[in-house]
């Protein structure tokens, strides 16, 4: 059923209330991911409800690491699905992320005690413990 002209929002109108520039929904249409419903007899861009979904979806998948080309290639999945894959991804590199961040403050700690613990700066010590903070599995444990 087609959507009531009443039902439907301009881009800017869209944009205020998806949180995002008009400038990024026509890139979104640019790149095929997002088109409007119909056009008004002033030939302006009219978006639906589903629209708005779709924009949300596409802010989703993109802020979970998604490309846009991937993002397009996607639609055709079940969304549950989709979700589920994509979080999990995720979850996995962030998992990753911490473990490097992590290894960092420990390795600047060390840096730290050991800037304290020295009346002269031999960078040539700070590299070496760097290495060796790198280099240690139990870093973290």
């Amino acid at each position: 059923m087609p959507a009531n002209e009443d039902d439907l929002m301009t881009v800017g109108e869209l944009a205020r209330r998806v949180g995002v520039t008009v400038r990024t929904i026509q890139y979104y249409d640019q790149k095929g991911l997002l088109h409007p419903s119909s056009k008004s007899e002033q030939n302006q861009r009219l978006y639906s409800r589903d629209d708005e979904e779709r924009l949300y979806r596409i802010l989703t998948l993109k802020y979970l690491g998604f490309s846009l080309a991937q993002i397009k290639e996607a639609e055709a999945l079940d969304d549950r699905q989709e979700l589920s894959g994509a979080l999990e991804h995720r979850m996995h590199e962030l998992e990753r992320e911490s473990v490097e961040v992590l290894r960092n403050i420990s390795t600047v700690n060390s840096l730290r005690e050991h800037l304290a613990a020295s009346e002269h700066v031999r960078w040539s010590d700070f590299a070496q413990a760097i290495s060796d903070m790198q280099n240690r599995e139990d870093v973290l444990w």
